[in-house]
């Protein structure tokens, strides 16, 4: 018991039971360089997102890109795949799984952003419904 609240043993015990994953070896979660574009972006989405803002996927997409994360980090942190996260941003809403599973990614999507979740998850999932519903689906 000792070995594990001594920071100095801790760590010669992890190296010694576990020596691949160091972690000072860890990957570091990837962001893009900040670009011009993305300065941008930020400019643009500070003006377009409020309290009454409705989200859309292409939204999602700018808030996402203006950011600098990729579509591979935030499946890796939620657990959401590449495949649902693109038809969430893109709005292929017959390629999504449940309205409750929906609203899962939307708001986890929306907390990783640090975005409102519940504001997002509402009117994302009320246009999604809206659209279904024109197409005479779901």
């Amino acid at each position: 018991y000792d070995t594990i609240l001594d920071p100095v043993r801790r760590r010669s015990y992890n190296l010694s039971t576990f020596p691949e994953t160091d972690e000072e070896e860890a990957p570091r979660p990837s962001r893009l360089p900040v670009s011009q574009e993305q300065l941008m972006l930020q400019a643009e989405l500070s003006r377009e997102v409020h309290a009454e803002t409705e989200f859309t996927g292409e939204l999602l997409r700018k808030v996402r890109e203006s950011q600098g994360v990729g579509l591979e980090e935030i499946a890796s942190r939620t657990k959401i795949t590449i495949g649902h996260l693109s038809a969430l941003e893109e709005e292929r809403y017959d390629e999504l799984p449940a309205h409750v599973y929906v609203r899962g990614f939307v708001q986890q999507l929306a907390r990783h952003l640090k975005l409102d979740s519940s504001q997002v998850a509402k009117t994302y999932l009320r246009r999604m419904r809206e659209t279904l519903a024109a197409r005479g689906q779901r």
